[in-house]
């Protein structure tokens, strides 16, 4: 069982970096050595995270073991023989996981191996393992594809909490943020799209890009920075034109944006209160099918800021719970 285990955790690991393998076969012994040490969001070392995974040689089933714990400087570390790549989880409970991979890639150009050893050799390496802190229920929607456009070239109000589009074109209520799309194709072989997004019919709206932690279940900060500075305007487009490469700006998979909408002002125009989400990418137009975006994390208590939804939490801690069990099972076989 901890060999399936083992197997399934670098599976994903191996298949990503395939075309990379360009190793030659007299260093499939050559030695790596990994100082990690283990960190929480806040820089202070994690003392007993557990550390497993392994250094792969010719498949995700021919890898050489690595399962220990960090001590109490969050140091652990990882030695094997190895071709290519050494995949890697982290651990511990009231922890959001971490996963990574380091590539190991010798070339004639670059020759990584000396004296038999991947260089550098011993490199110590900083991994952040964030905290389950203060998850609370929010309202999230994930991987909405296709979402029909009802109209080109006006205006169209969304609803981020019911992700529809307000009356009359769906059954949204309130207008987070107002989109428009544009379609120019002349033939089937060019055309120009535009996605523009607005938060000016709400003042201080507006939302703030950021990137993605995308080694941790945790992908995004905790808290919206209220004091940041929140963009009132967004534009994405898909230019392809005969005999050119497309050219394609979007919201990437590995970005987000922090949004700050339904805002409410005083008499001498101070904000006084305003909800927070995060919208994740892939955010792009869909031709005339219409939009997609990767999830939709919305804070319907006015004046709240955080971001850390439960079920992220629920499901890292189950996560957790199935891997210990594993593990006790593999020690009674």
């Amino acid at each position: 069982m901890k060999i399936l285990f083992v197997a399934l955790v670098l599976t994903s690991s191996f298949a990503r970096a395939a075309d990379r393998t360009k190793v030659l076969g007299n260093i499939r012994g050559a030695k790596a050595k990994e100082c990690f040490r283990v960190v929480d969001q806040e820089g202070n070392p994690v003392e007993g995270a557990r550390v497993y995974g392994g250094f792969m040689l010719d498949s995700p089933n021919d890898y050489v073991l690595i399962d220990g714990v960090s001590d109490t400087n969050g140091e652990f570390v990882a030695e094997g023989r190895c071709k290519d790549r050494l995949g890697y989880q982290i651990t511990k409970e009231n922890y959001y996981k971490t996963s990574g991979e380091v590539l190991y890639l010798c070339t004639k150009a670059d020759p990584a191996v000396v004296d038999g050893k991947w260089q550098p050799f011993g490199e110590k390496r900083t991994v952040v393992l964030k905290r389950i802190l203060n998850p609370i229920p929010i309202d999230r929607r994930g991987a909405v594809r296709d979402f029909p456009v009802p109209a080109y070239d006006v205006w169209l109000g969304f609803d981020f909490e019911r992700v529809a589009f307000v009356a009359p074109h769906g059954e949204g209520k309130v207008a987070d943020v107002l989109m428009r799309f544009a379609l120019h194709k002349p033939s089937d072989v060019e055309y120009h799209m535009t996605m523009e997004l607005s938060f000016t019919n709400h003042p201080y709206a507006g939302a703030y890009l950021m990137k993605k932690d995308s080694y941790s279940e945790m992908e995004s900060v905790y808290v919206a920075d209220t004091n940041a500075v929140y963009d009132s305007y967004f534009k994405y487009s898909f230019d392809r034109l005969p005999g050119k490469i497309p050219v394609r700006t979007l919201l990437s998979s590995e970005e987000y944006l922090v949004f700050r909408t339904r805002t409410e002002v005083d008499e001498k125009g101070r904000l006084v209160s305003a909800n927070y989400g995060k919208l994740h990418g892939e955010l792009h137009f869909v031709g005339p099918r219409g939009l997609s975006f990767g999830q939709l994390a919305f804070n319907l208590k006015p004046n709240d800021p955080n971001l850390e939804d439960a079920e992220t939490a629920r499901r890292s801690m189950e996560s957790r719970r199935m891997e210990l069990e594993l593990r006790r099972t593999s020690r009674n076989k």
